[in-house]
């Protein structure tokens, strides 16, 4: 199995379990998420490490924080969706690459 093959195996399981899950349930977020993961997964290689997924994920968050501290009268609450679906799909895709696969020792 390819590496392309197996990541979208473990997404496949990822939505099967996340799916399953009761009480969690939002109507579009998890698709939302999954839709970002698999984006991702499809145009950017692996984390490499734990420092470099630690990067990708802070660089998420500094994008959702620069939506979160505009002006009340001037958050964006759409942007802000957006940028807090992209740190979920990273903080997943960090799991899948770093924790998973053993890159977390490197």
């Amino acid at each position: 199995m390819t590496d392309d093959q197996e990541k979208t195996s473990r997404i496949r399981r990822l939505k099967e379990h996340w799916y399953g899950v009761a009480g969690i349930r939002t109507p579009g977020l998890q698709e939302a998420v999954l839709l970002e993961l698999e984006i991702a997964v499809s145009a950017y290689p692996a984390m490499a490490s734990a420092h470099e997924g630690e990067s990708i994920l802070r660089e998420e968050l500094v994008e959702l924080q620069v939506e979160v501290f505009k002006k009340h009268g001037q958050r964006d609450v759409s942007a802000m969706r957006k940028e807090a679906i992209q740190v979920a799909a990273m903080a997943l895709r960090f799991v899948m690459d770093v924790c998973d696969s053993g890159r977390g020792q490197r």
